[in-house]
């Protein structure tokens, strides 16, 4: 958990900086700061999938807002780009997103109840000595799942801020629905 709250909190500083600088005179900026202000507070949304951009998290926390926010909404494009005869907006994957994300919260409520249930302090030493073969297994499964559903809310929770960002479009199926 410490990794993730390590990227959110310099992202959050980073906006802190940028918001801030939004509020001076640009000719009071140094240049990379004007190009960087932000004069508006960005949406729950828009800030969950800069926080969980996985090329942010893969390289580090050297993207600011607004790079990202021209990236996603295409102005670093100079306007839409089309894919394959279309243009794509951001309200095109809004259902895939929300689906996201309550794939994200059935995974975080699976790890809560599960894990008051199977937790290695409970099935550690001489609690399953007494157990056959076949429960040792068992329980051995259920832990190992109970532990990967946080991971999978997690990602699943990234996920769908970036579809609903409109930045995980990954092309089209056989039927010609577009997929995220």
């Amino acid at each position: 958990m410490s990794g993730p709250l390590m990227f959110e909190v310099l992202k959050l500083i980073s906006l802190g900086w940028n918001l801030d600088d939004g509020k001076k005179n640009k000719n009071d900026l140094l240049s990379h700061e004007s190009e960087l202000l932000i004069r508006e507070l960005p949406s729950l949304t828009e800030y969950f999938s800069y926080v969980y951009y996985f090329g942010a998290i893969s390289i580090g926390p050297i993207i600011y807002f607004k790079p990202y926010k021209d990236f996603i909404t295409k102005k670093m494009f100079d306007g839409e780009v089309p894919v394959e005869g279309e243009s794509l907006t951001n309200k095109d994957g809004i259902i895939e997103g929300l689906w996201c994300l309550l794939q994200s919260l059935f995974y975080l409520i699976a790890f809560l109840k599960l894990s008051s249930i199977y937790n290695f302090d409970l099935y550690s030493g001489s609690l399953l000595d007494s157990r056959s073969i076949f429960y040792r297994f068992w329980v051995l499964y259920i832990l190992g799942f109970t532990y990967r559903t946080r991971y999978y809310g997690a990602f699943k929770f990234s996920e769908g801020h970036n579809i609903i960002a409109g930045f995980g479009f990954n092309g089209y199926n056989y039927d010609g629905s577009k997929r995220w």
